[in-house]
């Protein structure tokens, strides 16, 4: 090839790869198209070969090399303090040109560019950055802690039928070490970090550990302090309340009919207001219940929607259930009795402590029953007659020793202590610790004990499990309701001693309290009683009078007349007159009233009901039930 042909063959070539430059970022655009005309002139011959022509091709080409140039582009990722972390650099938002780690380092052309710094669950950062003038740049990148909202976890309580937004509450260290005890709602912004949540309303809450890019889609928020938590036993007790004392109201033998306005849970130290209670039978009503609960302090009113338990948990009380005027539909809940009640609602929110009220029973194998003027009977006629025994029982002169039928009485002489009065009147009295969780204190004669255990083995072992519930005080009424001021002071002595032990082996339980049988002392003396007492590890007795009780306490009976027999008027005068009462009953006299001269023992089948009656009324007027023991009397 000739050589002129060479040098154009060296110049098209040169100007071809200039014209690439067009399709290249800015600077090339422009320095590549000019540095390649000026080679191509030169070879050409255009441009002469003298010194100063050269040496000024030279500095253009020295030039546009120095522009052309990539530059070299270095970034080190640090925390807020000072901390290296991995970092990530963007170009122009292209992952293919995305650099990641402590240090980077890569080349770019000369021109301008929008560079992104980000990194896991940091605040990403953007700017425009021009590459001209300086081919070697340094920079030192801070990423702080991104941040997390609560905008899309769904908040919501155990039945899953109603939606919160909580409080949040997180303590713990952002990803950069830093401490934050903060709250906010469910959009506030947090920074990345572990924390312990708390998500809080009024009466629901829950916590959750969060760690970065770890937030509860579902958070079940439960029962929490400013409520009551209640068994599925408690929660039946109100159940049982609610029902009964309808039932009384609607047979008008209850003073205050309608619902009662109140309810005493000893088991929790909380009292539930109607609205409470509504709200606790609501969820009865729901074919599962993850956990039944109640709060605290809410306020109830009107204007409910038709779901209860949704419409109770915002303090509204439904005016329709189950397309059911809702007095109606709550009464029919509890009861398994036809009815129509006419009954409102009334006062929704009482919680009154009008009264403490410690019910006590002297617990005993029966009545005693003189033999004059009684006229024997068959059991036959108990079996037709007698409201509390079976027929089997009418064979059994332990239980029907007497009985008092509507035209006749009856005598079995050589058993002048049946077991009935006190074996059937115990399982109603204990049927107010089963049926509503109402404690009491029950003086026990240890020996009948065992006589019970022999009759009827079930109504020991419930007794048992009351005391271990805490709804049954066992104390003490003497070995063999021995009467103390007739037998000498050793053997009363021994009588105090034996019958605590007995009974404390036979109920697992502390025996503290005494009650004297027939309220007698011992050499008919208080301070020799209290003396006795002390020493057989006693720490309080309880029979009628104002004594304080020296050596140990005394808490004195001071509800004059039992219950069975009391009147409204009597139930009045409790509340008016006392802040605290002890009142006395025996199993006989929940079921049998005292008859003639001399004295027989009636059967009384209304006696009972009065008496439970009596007592739940007490308790929606606001009586606090509970033990001798833990009543003080001022």
């Amino acid at each position: 090839m000739k050589r002129a042909h060479k040098k154009a063959f060296v110049a098209v070539l040169v100007l071809a790869l200039g014209a690439c430059g067009l399709f290249l970022p800015l600077a090339y655009k422009i320095g590549l198209p000019v540095l390649a005309v000026l080679a191509a002139l030169r070879i050409a011959g255009v441009i002469p070969r003298k010194p100063l022509a050269q040496w000024l091709l030279i500095a253009v080409f020295a030039a546009g090399i120095v522009v052309l140039l990539p530059a070299y582009y270095s970034v080190s990722f640090v925390n807020t303090k000072g901390a290296p972390v991995i970092g990530t650099v963007l170009v122009d938002g292209d992952v293919q040109r995305a650099v990641s780690g402590e240090n980077v380092w890569f080349m770019l052309p000369r021109g301008q560019f929008t560079l992104t710094y980000t990194g896991a669950f940091r605040a990403p950062q953007q700017e425009q950055r021009p590459f001209w003038s300086n081919p070697y740049q340094r920079r030192a990148v801070i990423l702080a802690p991104g941040t997390f909202d609560h905008g899309k976890t769904i908040f919501t309580e155990p039945y899953k039928l109603a939606f919160f937004s909580p409080e949040v509450r997180l303590k713990g260290m952002t990803i950069d070490g830093d401490a934050v005890d903060s709250a906010g709602d469910p959009h506030t912004k947090f920074p990345y970090g572990e924390y312990e949540a708390e998500y809080v309303t009024r009466f629901l809450s829950n916590d959750a550990g969060i760690t970065p890019g770890d937030i509860p889609d579902n958070v079940t928020l439960l029962p929490n302090k400013n409520t009551v938590i209640l068994t599925e036993q408690e929660a039946k007790w109100v159940k049982n309340f609610m029902r009964d004392y309808l039932e009384f109201s609607a047979q008008g033998i209850i003073s205050g009919a309608g619902f009662p306005k109140q309810y005493r849970l000893f088991t929790r130290n909380a009292t539930l207001s109607l609205g409470d209670m509504l709200f606790v039978l609501c969820q009865l009503s729901k074919r599962e219940q993850p956990i039944i609960y109640a709060p605290r302090d809410q306020q109830y009113g009107g204007g409910g929607g038709t779901d209860c338990y949704a419409s109770l948990l915002e303090g509204r009380v439904p005016d329709v259930i189950d397309a059911k005027r809702a007095e109606q539909a709550i009464y029919e809940q509890v009861s398994d009795v036809t009815r129509t009640i006419p009954f409102a609602f009334g006062d929704l929110n009482q919680k009154k402590h009008a009264l403490d009220w410690a019910l006590s029973f002297d617990i005993e194998y029966g009545r005693y029953v003189p033999a004059e003027g009684v006229t024997p009977a068959s059991a036959t006629t108990c079996a037709v007659t007698s409201k509390y025994l079976s027929a089997e029982q009418c064979k059994d002169p332990d239980f029907a020793g007497w009985t008092t039928p509507a035209k006749s009485v009856w005598w079995f002489g050589e058993y002048g202590y049946p077991v009935s009065s006190g074996l059937v009147g115990w399982r109603y009295i204990l049927e107010l610790g089963s049926n509503y969780g109402i404690p009491a204190t029950h003086y026990i004669v240890s020996s009948d004990a065992h006589v019970f255990a022999e009759k009827d083995i079930a109504l020991l072992k419930l007794s048992q499990k009351l005391a271990q519930q805490g709804l049954i005080e066992v104390a003490s009424h003497t070995r063999h309701h021995t009467r103390l001021d007739k037998v000498p002071e050793l053997v009363a002595r021994e009588e105090l001693l034996q019958s605590r032990l007995d009974l404390e082996r036979l109920y697992d339980v502390p025996v503290t309290g005494f009650r004297p049988p027939y309220l007698s002392m011992v050499n008919g003396s208080t301070a020799a009683t209290e003396a006795a007492l002390r020493d057989a590890g006693y720490s309080y007795y309880s029979v009628y009078g104002d004594q304080p009780g020296t050596l140990v306490k005394h808490k004195p009976i001071n509800f004059f007349g039992y219950l069975g027999y009391a009147t409204p008027e009597l139930l009045d005068a409790a509340f008016s007159q006392r802040r605290q009462v002890i009142s006395l009953d025996h199993p006989w006299n929940i079921l049998f009233r005292e008859q003639g001269e001399p004295v027989v023992l009636e059967e009384a089948p209304a006696q009972p009901v009065q008496t439970k009656a009596l007592i739940l009324t007490a308790l929606s007027r606001g009586a606090h039930f509970t033990t001798v023991r833990d009543i003080e009397i001022k």
